[in-house]
């Protein structure tokens, strides 16, 4: 069942909240409702904006102004921000909250796995990666995210933290709040349903506001990508609220999490080359988390000298902050537009052991700074695109035309051939942010507040919300 109540009305939209009351957990999960004025009278699409991780509807909308981007009457569609899964347990009631806003993320492409970390063997940078084929994080990654009573109802322990030293020191120095308990596990997510969540909450849009179910449009950053990529899995969403396009930015599975979309649905995947929460490729792991600094200086030389062999046509028309790139910014670039291939060879000569592990594919995984094992830009790409294998060095990168000359300069673009659908591919000048936003993930004065990332999703990639889901009812 849901409730609802009109907050507020503004000039050009109206803003609400829902909530979906499931019954057997008794638990409410919220949602934000934003509606532009035209689409009282007509049929609207819908975009749905996944938050990421320790955000909530609110935080999300304030930090993408897509809220004022329907405020300006630049677009007609129905914005839903959902709250994630908020059952974080608290160490003063270990039953946890029903609403912890603090905590808030979707339980998405294997994070919420029980798994334990990887087992250190002698070396200081080798892990136990065959007798743990499935662990996707190292032992500093424990006490970093709380557990959440969904995990505690699967397994009791999974909420009890290890007692060694290094996990210990690793939850002190934890960013969160001390009144958490930690997760003694590789999850560091809830293990809800949130996939029936959202299809309870845009089927509830829909009779509300008779909405267009042929153009439902998914987009989120880093947590909220990976679900916006999940949620358009058949296997995960029912085809009636499947998605007709997606968007997903600094968005990674964990190592051996399978993804398939098929390549049937359109998608624009975008990511930061400085990117060190989820990097793009093993080697920005590397380098951004500093896990190369006790290796021998002839690894770091040995790079350099591929870079130099790099056709720099590669990188023409790309600068930043008015110079053309160089140095480790260049090696960063080259490394992310060919998928972690131009330097693979030269890890592989060089390193004395993996620092991490392989995927199920025999690729290396990308370490983040919180020490977990993504899957590297090139395999999520290949399974949204439902390719074995995407030649990144082959793609056409270009910078988007789509967006004033000044925002060209920080981005190159790609179609990826041989899908069934259109599926692009854009590498950015930016950390774990938005395109075009600063390193904190600020709006930069070349974004004119956010309004060239806004057009260049719904009127370059979304076509003013004309791309339509085929085969599918338009109504429920």
């Amino acid at each position: 069942r849901h409730s609802l109540s009109l907050l507020s009305l503004h000039a050009t939209i109206f803003a609400c909240n829902m909530q979906i009351q499931k019954k057997t957990k008794k638990m409410t999960r919220t949602f934000s409702v934003d509606v532009a004025a035209a689409c009282r009278t007509q049929r609207c699409p819908i975009l749905v904006d996944f938050h990421g991780y320790g955000y909530n509807h609110a935080l999300e909308k304030q930090w993408t102004k897509l809220i004022d981007y329907l405020r300006e009457g630049q677009a007609d569609f129905i914005l839903v921000t959902p709250d994630g899964s908020g059952d974080a347990v608290m160490s003063d009631r270990f039953s946890g909250p029903d609403d912890s806003t603090e905590y808030q993320g979707w339980n998405v492409l294997g994070w919420e796995r029980q798994l334990p970390a990887l087992a250190k063997l002698r070396n200081i940078n080798k892990y136990d990666c065959d007798g743990q084929e499935d662990a996707y994080c190292l032992p500093r990654a424990l006490g970093q995210y709380p557990c959440y009573k969904s995990q505690q109802e699967i397994d009791p322990s999974a909420c009890k933290l290890p007692n060694n030293s290094e996990t210990e020191k690793q939850a002190g120095s934890s960013e969160h709040d001390s009144d958490t308990v930690k997760s003694a596990t590789c999850a560091s997510m809830s293990a809800q349903d949130d996939a029936s969540f959202i299809a309870q909450a845009l089927r509830a849009v829909v009779r509300k506001y008779n909405a267009d179910t042929s153009r439902i449009y998914f987009f989120g950053q880093s947590m909220g990508g990976m679900a916006s990529i999940q949620f358009a899995d058949p296997q995960w969403m029912p085809e009636d609220t499947l998605p007709a396009a997606i968007i997903a930015c600094s968005a990674g599975a964990a190592r051996s999490k399978t993804l398939r979309l098929a390549g049937t649905v359109p998608a624009l995947i975008l990511h930061g080359v400085h990117d060190s929460t989820v990097p793009a490729t093993p080697l920005a792991g590397y380098l951004l988390s500093g896990l190369l600094a006790t290796k021998a200086s002839s690894v770091i030389e040995a790079l350099k000298l591929v870079q130099l062999t790099v056709e720099s046509k590669r990188l023409s028309g790309l600068a930043l902050d008015g110079e053309d790139i160089s140095g480790m910014n260049a090696m960063l670039w080259s490394d992310a537009l060919t998928g972690g291939e131009i330097f693979a060879r030269t890890l592989d000569s060089n390193l004395e052991s993996d620092i991490g592990c392989r995927n199920k594919h025999l690729e290396r995984t990308a370490i983040s700074s919180d020490g977990f094992l993504y899957d590297p830009l090139r395999r999520t790409l290949a399974g949204v695109a439902g390719l074995d294998f995407v030649n990144m060095s082959s793609l056409d990168w270009k910078p988007p035309r789509s967006v004033p000359k000044s925002a060209q300069r920080s981005m190159l673009c790609a179609h990826v051939p041989r899908t069934l659908t259109h599926v692009e591919v854009c590498i950015f000048d930016g950390t774990h942010c938005l395109p075009w936003q600063s390193p904190n993930c600020d709006w930069t004065e070349t974004s004119a507040n956010g309004k060239v990332f806004h057009d260049f999703v719904w009127k370059h990639f979304l076509r003013n919300g004309t791309i339509r889901r085929q085969g599918r009812h338009t109504g429920l």
